[in-house]
C-alpha cells in the first residue's frame, strides 16, 4: 500500500499489508439490456457477499493472512468519482468506506483508465453502457479495516 488510508475506525499507513479485492465480471446474457444489467447486478451482489465471507474465513484461519490489516478495491462507477449512481451506493450498503481514487498521471491517466474500463464493460456487461458517456465514468476506492471486515463478513469480531 503506497499511501495512507484514513478510515472511520483507524488510519492504515503506507506499507500496511492489505488484501486487494477484484470483482470478476462474468458473461451473462441478461447484461445486454439495462433491466438485465440490474438482474445481473443483484446476482453479482449475492456472489460478492459469498466471496467476502470466504475471504473473511481465510483471513481468520490462514496464518499467511494474519498480517493483513485492511481490505481495498477499486471500481469504476457512473456519475464520476462521487459515484452518485447505484453502483456507488452499493459498497456503502456492504459496509465499505468509499474514498476517491486519484488518477495516475492526472487527466492523461484518467482518460486511459476510463477507456480501459469502458472496454471491459462493453465486453462483459454491455447493457450497463446504454445511454452512458465515457466522461461519466469515475473511479472510487472501497476500504475496510481487518476488524470491520471480519466483524461484518465472518460474523464476529476478532480478538487480538
Amino acid at each position: 500500500m503506497g499511501r495512507p488510508a484514513a478510515l472511520q475506525d483507524g488510519t492504515l499507513p503506507p506499507g500496511t499489508v492489505i488484501v486487494e479485492l477484484h470483482l470478476c465480471n462474468e458473461r451473462d446474457p441478461d447484461a445486454v439490456t439495462r433491466d438485465g444489467a440490474a438482474r445481473w447486478a443483484t446476482r453479482m451482489l449475492v456472489r460478492y457477499r459469498r466471496s467476502c465471507r470466504e475471504i473473511a474465513r481465510r483471513m481468520r484461519e490462514d496464518p499467511d493472512l494474519h498480517a493483513v490489516q485492511g481490505v481495498r478495491g477499486v471500481t469504476a462507477v457512473f456519475g464520476g468519482a462521487s459515484g452518485h449512481g447505484g453502483a456507488g451506493r452499493l459498497p456503502i450498503h456492504l459496509g465499505f468506506q468509499v474514498l476517491p481514487h486519484p488518477a495516475p498521471l492526472g487527466a492523461f491517466g484518467l482518460f486511459f483508465q476510463r477507456l480501459y474500463a469502458w472496454g471491459l464493460l462493453a465486453a462483459y456487461t454491455p447493457g450497463s453502457l446504454l445511454g452512458r458517456r465515457l466522461g461519466e465514468l469515475g473511479f472510487i476506492e472501497v476500504w475496510m479495516t481487518r476488524a470491520a471486515f471480519l466483524e461484518r463478513f465472518a460474523g464476529t469480531a476478532e480478538t487480538p
